[in-house]
């Protein structure tokens, strides 16, 4: 008598484990995408960002000046320097 019922409770203890672990691995799985395109949106809007600054810093013909042949780091230093003038 005793055995049967072991066994159908343990039957379902399995099962509730196992549904209750899908479960909280699809909902981990959509919370963590969430973030990461929140994230990838927000770091891709900054480097857009900073790459139009950079690419506009001399667009009106005279490209001779701060920032220029250097690679970033004049860029971004050149950029620090406006807003402080």
């Amino acid at each position: 008598m005793l055995k049967p019922c072991f066994h159908r409770l343990i039957t379902l203890l399995a099962a509730y484990l196992a549904l209750v672990s899908i479960y909280r691995t699809t909902s981990w799985m959509v919370r963590t995408t969430v973030w990461m395109m929140k994230w990838g949106a927000i770091l891709s809007a900054l480097a857009a960002g900073a790459g139009w600054m950079m690419g506009n810093q001399y667009a009106g013909g005279n490209n001779v000046g701060r920032g220029q042949g250097g690679g970033i780091m004049p860029n971004i230093n050149g950029m620090f320097t406006r807003l402080l003038e």
